[in-house]
């Protein structure tokens, strides 16, 4: 009942958070824990037009934080309908999602915009400039969260810039399916309900929402994530957490996102980048360095590049990119123990996602 009170106070206005502690008969110093524990927030992050009814109240009791969410559709398979074979994006499949969310109870309320509609393999420098204008816009007008639906080729590419360029106040969470929403295995529906109840943590930053092989809707950070072969997403530390019954589970080893983030907008992206993927036998003397200065490249998952061979020795390549004044940069790296031959291997190392650090030297910043 106290708890109800304060939250009917903060509501009100005109008073300091000292005066409704002892409104409420409330010690100021176990406040923000009590307020906590009953409305799941803390006072100062309390929603807009939040209440609590009824006078024996407990945390399972207290409403679920009613959000405004910003959705920005861009297409993918996610957007798209199968027609006689072929996949195609589509627009009366956009707002499916809203619909479906609501229908099923959901609590929230939704502005949906959609300034691309494309495959997102087929993603461009201009629609990448009108993704990041659109989630920046949403950001500055007041919404309590944003998702990005997008295509899954290029999912963990797009989250890894706008956590770059966005200065992330509020959560900014990408959604993808591996098949359309018509089809009755989807991931997409329960992709973005879970996206909506990580907004309600308000947890800032840029994040990924995807569901698991073993159906659970896990969060990743933008800046860590990775796509799979399959179409799926892992962290380079393990996923940020995930969400069960409407509830997000934080993972405590994976530590929140860095907000100190520079704002890049117009976006502006380098166009001397190249990106290399090697597999076993690649014959790096065929790679071509005209025209680059930066050349980005995910080693195996140990962090380590081919070092023998005549045309495969990756030290090789970096001795012709060094002449050719190409930085070289491999990612992820972890951190720590290296194995043999790694400590020279004539390339810069970063403890990040490929698509981090691909992000980084298209902006400049390595």
């Amino acid at each position: 009942v106290r708890v109800a009170k304060a939250v009917r106070l903060l509501g009100d206005g005109g008073m300091g958070m000292g005066e409704v502690a002892k409104e409420c008969g409330l010690e100021l110093r176990n406040f923000n824990r009590t307020f906590k524990s009953i409305t799941g927030y803390v006072p100062k992050r309390l929603p807009r037009g939040y209440a609590i009814y009824g006078e024996d109240i407990s945390p399972k009791e207290a409403q679920p934080r009613s959000v405004v969410i910003k959705v920005v559709h861009t297409g993918g398979t996610i957007g798209s309908a199968a027609e006689d074979g072929i996949i195609r994006t589509n627009g009366g499949a956009k707002g499916r999602l809203t619909e479906y969310y609501l229908e099923n109870g959901g609590g929230a309320r939704f502005a949906e915009y959609s300034p691309v509609d494309m495959l997102s393999e087929n993603v461009t420098e201009k629609d990448l400039a009108k993704i990041a204008t659109s989630v920046t816009e949403g950001i500055r007008d007041g919404y309590d969260g944003v998702i990005v639906t997008h295509g899954s080729d290029t999912l963990t590419y797009t989250a890894a810039l706008l956590a770059e360029v966005c200065a992330a106040k509020i959560p900014v969470v990408l959604v993808a399916a591996l098949r359309p929403l018509s089809h009755p295995d989807t991931d997409g529906f329960a992709n973005f309900a879970a996206a909506v109840d990580f907004i309600r943590e308000g947890i800032r930053g840029v994040f990924i929402s995807c569901r698991s092989a073993l159906g659970e809707c896990e969060i990743h950070r933008a800046d860590l994530a990775t796509v799979t072969q399959n179409g799926g997403v892992e962290s380079t530390l393990g996923r940020f957490g995930y969400v069960s019954e409407g509830k997000f589970r934080r993972n405590p080893a994976c530590p929140l996102p860095s907000l100190h983030k520079t704002p890049a907008l117009p976006l502006r992206l380098r166009s001397d980048v190249l990106a290399l993927t090697p597999a076993p036998l690649t014959d790096f003397s065929r790679v071509a360095l005209d025209g680059y200065r930066t050349a980005v490249v995910r080693p195996y998952h140990s962090g380590t590049v081919c070092k023998s061979g005549e045309g495969t020795d990756f030290r090789k390549f970096a001795d012709r990119c060094k002449a050719g004044c190409v930085r070289v940069i491999l990612a992820p790296v972890p951190s720590g123990d290296m194995y043999e031959g790694m400590d020279d291997i004539g390339a810069a190392t970063l403890d990040c996602s490929f698509e981090t650090a691909l992000a980084r030297a298209l902006l400049g910043r390595v």
